[in-house]
This record gives C-alpha cells, structure tokens and sequence, in this order.
C-alpha cells in the first residue's frame, strides 16, 4: 500500500465540486489532525486563479505519494497498523502469495506511525499485497507451526 502524508510544499491538484477545470495548488499547512474517518485537514494555497473555487467551498484534491519535497524522492510504503505483528520481538507482516490465501511472513523495519498506518522502511516493496485483517490469526498459526522466523 502506498499512501500520502501530506507534506508542506507538496503539490495538489485541486477540482471545484461545482464543476469547473482542475487547478494546481501546494500544500501550505498539515494539521496533523486524524479522526476515525482518517481524514487529515490540510490548508492548501492555490496557483493562480482557480475558477468555480470561493471561500469555504468543498473542493476534492488529488495528492502525489511522494516522500520528500522535491518530487525526486520514492514513495513511502504504509501499512494499516493492524496488519503489523510482533513475531518473537521483530516486526512483521504477512505478503500474499500467488496461491490464493497464502502468506508468507516478512520481517519488516518500521519507521514512524502515520495516523492508523505505519511507515514501512524495508521488508516490503511497493505494490505488494499483504493481509490487513486478521494479521493476530495468521500470526498464531506461524508460532504453532513453527514457520514464524
């Protein structure tokens, strides 16, 4: 899973929801507020003028998952905090196989926790699928058969 975080300076794409062309804007400020809905209040600052946008109006904005400012650096990788397990002290989730319902248990390095989601730093690539729910009962069966590293 790849996810956004966002980070002051980022740019967004901004589209009216009362109709009107998408505009470009940068995130100016993250509030850092998360609620049980996982939204995250950001104050945007538009470029330029940005037709059908006023005062308080609802807007749906588009970010780029990007790790630093300029663009340049990869994507973070995230993962709901529920699909992390401790296995013997280590951090680590469950990959899904090509066989259907099939894990694999990974070690994994976390970084900083995100909200609900923890920021994975090695151990997971972009893109792969891992078990989100129910990651405590895969865990069980990998200490009972022995295949938990």
């Amino acid at each position: 899973m790849v996810a956004f975080w966002g980070l002051s300076g980022s740019p967004a794409r901004v589209r009216p929801r009362g109709g009107g062309p998408e505009c470009e804007g940068v995130i100016e400020k993250n509030y850092r507020v998360v609620d049980e809905s996982r939204a995250v209040p950001l104050r945007l600052r538009l470029v330029g003028p940005c037709e059908g946008v006023t005062v308080g109006a609802y807007v749906d904005v588009s970010l780029r998952a990007l790790a630093g400012h300029d663009g340049g650096e990869p994507a973070l990788v995230l993962a709901p905090e529920a699909a992390v397990v401790d296995l013997r002290g280590a951090p680590a989730v469950f990959v899904a196989t090509a066989a259907e319902g099939v894990f694999q248990v990974r070690a994994i390095t976390r970084g900083r926790t995100l909200g609900a989601d923890v920021e994975i730093l090695s151990g997971l690539r972009p893109g792969e699928r891992i078990c989100t729910t129910g990651a405590f009962l895969l865990k069980g069966e990998a200490l009972r058969t022995g295949t938990a590293p």
